[in-house]
């Protein structure tokens, strides 16, 4: 696997994780 798919996915992943964290905060306030 490439290194640049990797550093891709895991940007990705934290972008995501990132959102989640964002919307669980707004929600539960």
């Amino acid at each position: 696997m490439p290194e640049y798919f990797t550093d891709l996915k895991y940007s990705i992943h934290a972008k995501f994780t990132t959102f989640e964290r964002f919307t669980e905060q707004n929600s539960t306030s």
